[in-house]
């Protein structure tokens, strides 16, 4: 028989390990130099997994081991909490990353107003849309 500690005592040790835990993260961070290579470098193996079909539905079944209820209180106790800080660290890599799309917006020229709502979706929006895709890359 292979010994595995009870419920509560793995419990007991994931909680009382959390005080190494970061420094032992950040240790692991410090020491990578190629993730970037590994991961260009997996791509050929990352899309023969995705055309597995019980790979693919890896995502269905974990997503049915969640409740909406357990999503919600989940979301709202820990990303409540998260979200504001989390965009703060952010702003300056956001405001970088749309800087393309702005400029792009910036120096398009649109068709004037008419009367005819469809004609301002295919003159005015449409080519709104088609230059942020453009200037993003997509």
């Amino acid at each position: 028989m292979v010994y595995v500690p009870d419920k509560a005592t793995r419990m007991k040790n994931y909680q009382n390990s959390t005080g190494a835990v970061p420094a032992k993260y950040g240790a692991g961070i410090a020491r990578t130099t190629d993730w970037k290579e590994k991961a260009i470098n997996g791509q050929g193996l990352y899309e023969e997994q995705m055309r597995k079909p019980e790979v693919l539905s890896r995502r269905t079944a974990g997503l049915n081991k969640v409740s909406n209820e357990s999503w919600k209180q989940k979301a709202s106790s820990l990303g409540v909490q998260r979200i504001a800080a989390g965009m703060m660290e952010g702003a300056q890599r956001q405001a970088d990353n749309y800087e393309p799309i702005a400029q792009e917006l910036r120096s398009l020229t649109l068709a004037d107003r008419t009367s005819d709502p469809m004609a301002n979706i295919d003159n005015r929006v449409k080519p709104v849309v088609a230059a942020a895709r453009r200037a993003a890359g997509k």
